[in-house]
């Protein structure tokens, strides 16, 4: 079996706690893009052409919903996620919280929910694989 996959590529360059943020953004903004009807990216990108200003609200709310969903679904500290992302810290606390005020209203959370799910059903597969790596290195 071929051993040294993207994962080491990726853990070599970053290490391992901003491979796992990296891999966290990522995943989340992909998730959130495919949710609000936004381009992944223009989720991601880092210059939004202004002071804070997205060009559409469906982008806007795509990035919200992405830092939420890695920092509060997949754990990852703001500090590291903002490496990630490129974005601040204090952005990524305001974007949070505005995804859990907006949980408020139950269409939304039910959005939310699903989100978490997936998210944590891809990141339990990417764990049972590594499992399974380290379990062939040791037959």
């Amino acid at each position: 079996m071929w051993r040294g996959g993207s994962s080491e590529i990726v853990r070599r360059r970053w290490g391992h706690t901003e491979a796992r943020a990296r891999a966290a953004w990522v995943l989340a903004a992909d998730l959130a893009a495919d949710a609000m009807g936004a381009d992944m990216r223009k989720v991601v990108q880092h210059h939004t052409g202004g002071r804070g200003r997205t060009v559409d609200d469906r982008t806007a709310q795509a990035r919200k919903l992405a830092c939420y969903l890695g920092s509060v679904t997949a754990d990852v500290a703001p500090e590291r996620l903002g490496q990630a992302s490129g974005l601040n810290r204090a952005t990524i606390h305001k974007h949070c919280r505005w995804v859990e005020d907006q949980r408020d209203r139950p269409e939304f959370d039910a959005l939310v929910q699903k989100l978490e799910a997936v998210l944590i059903g891809m990141c339990a597969r990417v764990v049972l694989a590594n499992l399974a790596e380290l379990e062939e290195g040791e037959a």
